[in-house]
């Protein structure tokens, strides 16, 4: 099964792919969640963001959003992903 299977799987949906900024947003709706992965091909960096897709409101009525956390399944599905984006 290839990453973009197992990915999907989980429940995440691509909702954003930008290979020239080298980013790609996914979506679990079901979960509230939305996962940013971004990297440069200079292998300097990797960032995973994970947060809720709705927004809720502060006590000062400002709306943001929620950190979630990943699985360890999720991370190693994602981390794969970033290795396979650089590659490619």
């Amino acid at each position: 099964m290839s990453i973009d299977e197992q990915i999907k799987a989980l429940g995440y949906e691509e909702h954003v792919r930008d290979i020239s900024c080298s980013y790609i947003v996914y979506e679990n709706k079901e979960e509230d969640t939305e996962v940013t992965i971004e990297w440069n091909d200079d292998d300097q960096y990797c960032l995973i963001f994970v947060n809720t897709i709705s927004r809720e409101k502060n006590w000062f009525g400002q709306l943001y959003r929620s950190p979630m956390a990943l699985t360890c399944k999720e991370y190693e599905l994602f981390i794969a992903k970033i290795k396979e984006m650089r590659e490619s």
